[in-house]
């Protein structure tokens, strides 16, 4: 009886019986390759992951640019551990982690950017990994995301701080500076930022 991703989430993740699930959004393509490539980083015997991750591209040909986009996101992943580099339409979970840490929450969470935070979380108890193989295609979902992202500082700030202070960052740090702004689930459902021009 609550709108909005987080609380479609949180009713769904309740019914899963799966070792391994995934968030798809129904404006965004997935390869018809997409489980069967999760699933096989999933079933590597050492490492097994906390989240398996796709990469995500404007469009799906072989180009110049989403090759550098690929590379990009295994470099970023591999340099920078103790952070997400997908966003939530692009994410796979480990069941029973994700529902360890207790999944996602907007008592824990209610603001945007709820799946990094709970990335943040998942990394507690595993790895977070980015096959080559793996990608999306998202859509063009809004005119203007400039009042509805995070700030260069907040950006660095994330990216630079020790996982060990990961959840200073988000809960002491980020979670005000949030509320402050409105960025929480509820404000962000009325959509102030949209051109209806």
């Amino acid at each position: 009886d609550r709108p909005g991703k987080i609380f479609a989430l949180m009713a769904g993740a309740q019914y899963v019986k799966t070792s391994f699930f995934a968030v798809w959004d129904a404006d965004t393509y997935y390869p018809p390759s997409y489980l069967k490539r999760a699933n096989k980083a999933y079933s590597k015997k050492t490492n097994r992951p906390a989240a398996v991750m796709a990469t995500s591209l404007k469009n799906s040909s072989v180009s110049l640019k989403n090759i550098i986009r690929i590379l990009k996101i295994q470099f970023l992943s591999r340099c920078y551990t103790s952070e997400c580099h997908a966003g939530g339409y692009a994410e796979t979970f480990n069941t029973l982690l994700y529902k360890q840490v207790g999944g996602f929450d907007d008592k824990i969470w209610p603001y945007m950017f709820e799946d990094h935070e709970i990335v943040q979380r998942l990394l507690k108890t595993g790895s977070v990994v980015y096959p080559l193989g793996l990608w999306c295609v998202v859509s063009n979902r809004r005119c203007d995301r400039s009042k509805i992202t995070w700030t260069k500082t907040e950006k660095r700030i994330y990216r630079y701080t020790p996982f060990f202070l990961k959840d200073w960052f988000f809960y002491s740090f980020l979670a005000p500076r949030f509320e402050k702004r409105g960025l929480n689930i509820v404000e962000l459902r009325k959509q102030p930022w949209k051109d209806n021009s």
